[in-house]
């Protein structure tokens, strides 16, 4: 029985190589999306999901969401998927953004997918606004979050979350506030904590 599922998985695999190839050589971009109910947890233990990963990545289909997108109080697993080829938009000047929205509507957070093309044409002296998410603010955050009163979202039951997430984003913006990047971090390509 093993060896059969085995067989089936692998032909599925087969198949799948086979449409991705075509589409890869059709240079058209394309976008693959689904609630796959493989998750992408399990890369290294699950010999089936390790194949179906490494066969959309050798046909050049980048994985966008890669955090979990299923979370209960036992598990958090990544089952939610969506995959871009560019095909020929390939373009030095183009950014894909991907991540999932905070929601607590469905057991599986909404996923979402950007692709921002840069504008060539800015003055390169103009330099981006961004929040710095450096380890000192978030430390200031920490504590913010730590000396904050709930005691109102306890005898507010309606509104609750509501007040949570205000309180949250209060302290969140107080403690990473929007500046103007430094003309030396613009340049640094390997510049981190930077959120955009």
């Amino acid at each position: 029985m093993r060896l059969v599922q085995h067989f089936s998985k692998t032909m599925i695999t087969v198949l799948l190589d086979g449409r991705l190839s075509e589409i890869s050589k059709s240079h058209m971009p394309c976008i693959i999306a689904g609630d796959n109910n493989i998750n992408l947890c399990n890369y290294s233990v699950h010999n089936p999901t390790t194949e179906y990963i490494n066969t959309l990545i050798t046909n050049n289909f980048i994985p966008i969401i890669v955090m979990p997108t299923r979370i209960t109080d036992r598990s958090a697993t990544v089952i939610d998927h969506i995959y871009y080829f560019e095909g020929k938009n390939c373009t030095r000047n183009q950014t894909v953004l991907g991540g999932n929205l905070w929601c607590d509507i469905s057991d599986h957070l909404p996923n979402y997918m950007i692709i921002n093309n840069i504008n060539d044409n800015k003055p390169s002296s103009e330099r981006r606004l961004v929040q710095l998410i450096s380890p000192k603010n978030i430390k200031v955050f920490q504590q913010r979050i730590s000396n904050m009163t709930w005691d109102d979202i306890y005898h507010c039951v309606n509104k609750a979350y509501e007040m949570f997430a205000s309180k949250v984003n209060l302290c969140f913006n107080a403690s990473f506030p929007i500046v103007k990047l430094s003309r030396k971090c613009a340049r640094d390509k390997k510049m981190g904590y930077i959120r955009h």
